[in-house]
Order: C-alpha cells, then structure tokens, then sequence
C-alpha cells in the first residue's frame, strides 16, 4: 500500500474488487497538472507496486497484449512521454494525492476493439 500518511483528513478504501488501496480527499486539490515523463515518480507512487497491478493500463492495452507487457512500469514511461499526456495528476500541499488516466478510446486498444462497450454515439441535434 502507498505511503498516504502525508496526506491531510483523508481515509483509505478498497476499490469494488478488493484490489489496490486508494485515498479518498476531503478537501480539493490545490494543483492538477499533466502526467509528464518529469513526474513518473509520482506516477509511480499512486500506481506502482513493481512490475504488479494495471499501472493504469488495462483500458490502453488490447486484452492479450495485457498479460504480456513485461515491464508495465517501463510501458507507462513511455505513454508519459507522447502527447496528449495519458492522465491528470492531482496534489494537495505538493504531495501528489490523485490519478486520473484519459485519452482518446483509439488509444485504449482494450476499448477500441470491444464488442460490448460500442462508441459513443454522437447526435446531431437541430441539424
């Protein structure tokens, strides 16, 4: 589990599955910056556990090619560096308290190719 203990009145869940502790704020941050290669560190500080765990990358990657990424935390430097950034990183007194990972779905392979969750469909409303 990461070290949250720096963050103020905050308090530790577990996400739906049982999986990777989080923190939940209740005050806002006060910065929310792009997720650059400059701040792999605190990347990693919300989603490494080693070469374990998505590190964020389970929408990005097509389903088999998941499970064959042999170094997820190398597989996410590299997104860091191309533009737009893969994700908004979110701190509270300079110690970075939240991840938000986004994009464009033709990048996220696993939902470019899914048959269960279509594109979204855009109206043309008073057209």
């Amino acid at each position: 589990m990461n070290d949250l203990s720096a963050v103020p009145d905050h308090s530790i869940g577990h996400d739906r599955t049982g999986g990777a502790a989080m923190a939940v704020c209740r005050a806002w941050p006060r910065e929310v910056l792009p997720a650059t290669t400059e701040r792999f560190g605190e990347v990693a500080t919300l989603l490494g556990r080693g070469n374990n765990g998505c590190w964020c990358l389970y929408w990005r990657l097509a389903s088999g090619e998941f499970n064959r990424v042999p170094d997820r935390p190398g597989k996410v430097r590299e997104l860091l560096a191309g533009d737009p950034a893969p994700g908004l990183l979110a701190y509270l007194d300079e110690t970075v308290v939240g991840w938000c990972g986004l994009g464009p779905r033709s990048r996220m392979g696993r939902l470019a190719r899914s048959l269960t969750i279509p594109p979204w469909m855009i109206c043309r409303c008073g057209a």
